[in-house]
């Protein structure tokens, strides 16, 4: 029967052949005989295949390896004995006759004559056969409760595995649960323990999921809008099938299935708050909505059906207002750009109100093209259309008044010489506010707020201006242009630049783009446009093409000189009009030449005729050059003869200067090395010459002085005291190091090893002296720390001084135990308090409701935390007290009666403020996080 159970249909006692309890001479003979029959490729039928009653088993040498295997494990023995035939008495031995022959409800009959231990077996095989899966778990009770303690035994004598009846019940149930499946199970009625146990077994494994489901979208980011959606659709695809069995299961009214269903809804409910609040998706609302209504069909719980509801009605009434679909993008545009115009306003300071006032200039020029779009699909009576102009207007007059009345106000404030300069800037304002309301004059607004706010308003700075004397020029326009007047209008580059600044996620970019390409391809008259719309249209080539060679004969109509033409040929060598532009050039070049020689015989008379006059003039010139040549050369030899034969080294520098080439040169060198080697006085003397005549026939000479001059300065520097200027030996080190002169790199070397050691002698005493700076320092911080808190009572002083959170945490962290640690608490919560309440940014914290009324010194607050955040509340009164709450946890304190300061916070969350009237009695207060940002 297709509808048997696998472990009957497979079991490992049927394929070898034998019964549950065949002693292990009859599996190896069996298994031995199977095999011998596939080893020689014939089938072999045998008895316990039940021909007629279950499909035939297509058996190989694996599966009867495998089968042996099975059954040699006790516990897997045992499992498997549980789903197949035993043979312990006469009865069976009949029964199965009949079996065999195909007749199982013979076979039946017999063994439901008796409830012995071998009939209720073979009767639980026979009706998992008959898919009549509860019969046999009735007979499987009944088999384990009488007979669990000898079953093992009366499998195998040998096995040492040891289950009590319920346990191979269990063992039962669990294995024919996971092959018909366990929930199928759950529709019949068995035995109270049986059922409980199948219940559990069916349920576990789907809240588990559910649970684990619930933590891996917990574990996916709040603030990413896409990966949030995505992870609400993947736990409700992975979860509704389990929440539904549980659901049919459990019933509503069950608490275990109130928890899950209720965890899970409010998981999904979130994920849709996440994905609402993150998202600029057009269709978010009803994204949204749709996580917010199946998670509103899950949940049980009133606090839980509470959440859902109100977040539901929220969202609905979002999208009750939603404007128009075909507008919806403008509308955002505008919402965004109203925004952060709102959120990021400037301090309010005169010095920068004509700040503010470009600002909201700037806020009317970008929305100007939006509005006019809505106004052109919607019409300029329809009401979103003026409720979302009017809306622009009011925020941009809020800040006209508000910075007028600033700017007015510092007059008033005003004194001494800084008043003009007050009143100046003022008048600049005020001419910027009413230029500003000449440009909203243009929008159209709505009737009521036109006449209740922006006329009156209007009229009273008109005032202001006449009576300031205040001249204005004209207002800037606004462009309430459509996108499709707009885009009608295109007829530039710059039309099309300027239409995708104002609109650059329109839908019509692509025909701007192409707009621009035909501008682009008109208005081109070089060879750099052509390269450029190469570069941006490379799939044009045969346009451009076109429009090169235009360009190329515009250039070549205009060539009329050698040059241009010359200038043509070189920039467009490869050009059809080449040819032609050679020839022409060709005829000018000739045309020049003939000129040429024309006017070279003209020139050439007139230079004959010159030159008779300028011959003699030539002559004269030719001979005073050679008297000055002689004059220059006795000049020369008389200051050689000075030199050499007078000894007048003085003019020996002059006479190189003067005659680098002469032939003189080398004796004047001579006379001049010979005078610097008599006048040598200083080692640098002696270093230099060496440097300016290496090859000096008194190289020798030198180098003797050289050594003992660089001694001598050697034991100079080698008797300077510890306390010297060590920069100068070190100049000294450096100049000398460079020279390739034994002797004084040996007195360089001795010097350095010097300066080594008085270094080490200076850093020492410089360490020393840094140390007991370091030392007096630190002994005076120590002195300060004890005046401060060296003491309990100095502590104490010293934070009562300081006044702020940080003090008294301080205190605390030096004295936990000591005599002010109430009051440090106290305090360090009242200041908590009053940083919150003074920076105004908190929400309201509703007052808790009385529950039962007293009129007792003390009042009783129960407090629970129905978020899924940790909770902090403090109250700050004559008794301040810090609670934290973790998530879904409640707590009940007592309080002296009085009036106090409540604070809550949360991880994530504003702050919320509130004030609590305590009159004695019992108080109730529950918090949760609801998000209204819809």
């Amino acid at each position: 029967m297709d509808t048997t159970p696998k472990i009957v249909l497979q079991n490992p006692y049927r394929i070898l052949g034998i019964y549950a309890n065949s002693p292990k001479k009859d599996i190896v003979a069996s298994k031995g005989k199977v095999t011998a029959f596939l080893k020689v490729n014939r089938s072999l039928e045998l008895p316990f295949d039940l021909k007629g009653i279950l499909p035939p088993i297509n058996r190989s040498l694996e599966m009867i390896d495998n089968a042996e295997a099975s059954i040699t494990i006790p516990k897997e023995q045992i499992k498997y004995a549980q789903f197949w035939f035993l043979k312990i008495s006469p009865q069976d031995e009949v029964a199965f006759n009949h079996l065999f022959a195909g007749n199982l409800a013979y076979a039946k009959e017999i063994w439901s004559k008796f409830d012995s231990l071998s009939s209720l077996q073979n009767r639980i095989i026979c009706y998992l056969i008959e898919n009549k899966p509860s019969l046999a778990v009735k007979d499987a009770e009944k088999l384990y409760a009488s007979f669990g303690d000898t079953y093992i035994h009366s499998i195998d004598d040998s096995c040492t595995l040891h289950l009590t009846g319920r346990e191979l019940l269990h063992q039962f149930i669990d294995s024919l649960g996971e092959d018909i499946g366990m929930q199928n199970l759950l529709s019949y009625d068995f035995c109270e323990e049986t059922q409980a146990y199948i219940t559990r077994n069916t349920t576990e494994p789907l809240i588990n999921n559910i649970l684990s489901e619930i933590e891996r979208t917990k574990k996916v980011s709040h603030s990413n809008a896409k990966a949030r959606i995505e992870a609400a659709k993947k736990l409700i695809k992975n979860t509704k099938d389990d929440i539904i069995t549980l659901k049919s299961i459990f019933k509503e009214n069950n608490p275990q299935y109130q928890l899950i269903a209720d965890k899970l809804g409010l998981e999904i409910l979130q994920c849709g708050i996440d994905y609402f609040n993150n998202s600029e998706e057009e269709d978010r609302h009803q994204t949204a909505m749709k996580m917010q209504k199946y998670a509103q069909s899950i949940v049980v719980g009133t606090l839980a059906r509470q959440r859902c509801e109100e977040n539901v009605k929220i969202l609905q009434r979002m999208i009750d207002e939603l404007p128009p679909r075909e507008v919806f993008k403008y509308e955002q545009y505008i919402n965004n750009k109203l925004s952060r115009f709102v959120v990021n306003e400037s301090p309010r300071l005169l010095s920068i109100a004509n700040d503010e006032l470009d600002r909201a200039k700037k806020l009317l020029m970008d929305c100007g093209p939006y509005l006019g779009s809505i106004k052109e699909i919607l019409g300029a009576n329809h009401p979103y259309y003026l409720k979302t102009s009017t809306n622009i207007v009011n925020i941009i007059l809020s800040k006209v008044i508000d910075v007028v009345n600033r700017s007015l106000e510092k007059i008033n404030l005003s004194i001494g010489y800084n008043r003009n300069s007050v009143i100046e800037q003022t008048r600049e304002t005020i001419k910027k506010a009413w230029l500003l309301t000449l440009m909203m004059d243009k929008m159209n607004i709505d009737p009521s707020y036109n006449r209740d706010r922006y006329i009156p308003n209007r009229e009273t700075l008109s005032d202001i201006l006449i009576k300031a004397k205040i001249f204005t020029g004209k207002p800037d326009a606004i462009d309430l242009r459509s996108e499709k007047q707009m885009l009608s209008e295109i007829k530039t580059i710059s039309d099309c630049e300027y239409f995708i600044s104002v609109f650059p996620e329109s839908e019509h970019k692509a025909e701007v783009d192409e707009k621009k390409r035909i501008i682009r391809f008109k208005t081109c008259n070089c060879l750099k446009d052509c390269h450029d719309l190469e570069k941006d249209y490379p799939n044009r080539k045969a346009e451009i093409d076109k429009l090169r060679d235009k360009i190329i004969f515009g250039e070549f109509e205009r060539c009329e000189t050698i040059d241009e033409f010359e200038s043509f040929i070189n920039n467009y060598p490869n050009c059809k009009y080449i040819t032609e532009a050679q020839e022409r050039l060709d005829n000018l070049i000739r045309t020049k030449r003939r000129k040429r020689i024309v006017y070279t015989i003209i020139w050439t008379l007139l230079a004959l005729f010159v030159a008779g006059l300028l011959g003699y003039s030539i002559w004269s010139s030719n001979h005073r050059r050679e008297l000055e040549k002689q004059a220059a050369k006795q000049a020369e030899y008389n200051l050689y003869s000075n030199i050499v034969n007078k000894g007048d080294t003085s003019s020996c520098a002059r006479f190189l200067d003067l005659y680098p080439n002469s032939n003189y040169i080398g004796e004047v060198k001579k006379v001049l090395e010979e005078y610097e080697y008599h006048h040598l006085t200083s080692l640098d003397d002696c270093l230099d010459f060496i440097s300016n005549h290496p090859h000096s026939v008194f190289a020798t000479s030198i180098d003797s002085m050289i050594s003992v001059r660089a001694e001598n300065l050697k034991k100079e520097i080698l008797d300077t005291p510890a306390d010297c200027d060590l920069d100068e030996m070190w100049k000294i080190i450096r100049k000398y190091s460079s020279y390739n002169n034994k002797s004084l790199q040996l007195a360089v070397t001795a010097i350095t090893d010097h300066y080594n050691q008085i270094k080490e002698i200076q850093q020492a005493k410089a360490e020393k002296a840094r140390k007991d700076s370091i030392k007096k320092v630190e002994e005076a911080k120590k002195r300060e720390e004890y005046e401060k808190y060296g003491t309990d009572a100095n502590a104490w002083k010293t934070a009562k001084a300081e006044d702020t959170m940080t003090g008294y945490k301080e205190y605390l962290r030096r004295y936990p135990k000591g005599r002010h640690v109430q009051e440090a608490n106290k305090n360090i919560i009242d200041l908590e308090v009053a940083s919150v309440i003074s920076s105004g940014n908190y929400g309201h914290l509703p007052s808790s409701q009385q529950i039962s009324y007293g009129r007792g010194k003390n009042s009783t607050i129960h407090l629970t935390n129905s978020s899924g955040k940790t909770i902090t509340i403090l109250y700050s009164g004559v008794k301040s007290m810090k609670i934290v709450l973790e998530a879904y946890q409640s707590r009940t304190i007592i309080l002296p009666s009085s009036s106090y300061d409540v604070v809550a916070t949360a991880p994530g969350v504003r702050s919320f403020y509130g004030t609590e009237n305590l009159i004695g009695g019992e108080y109730e207060s529950e918090y949760y996080i609801s998000t209204t940002r819809y």
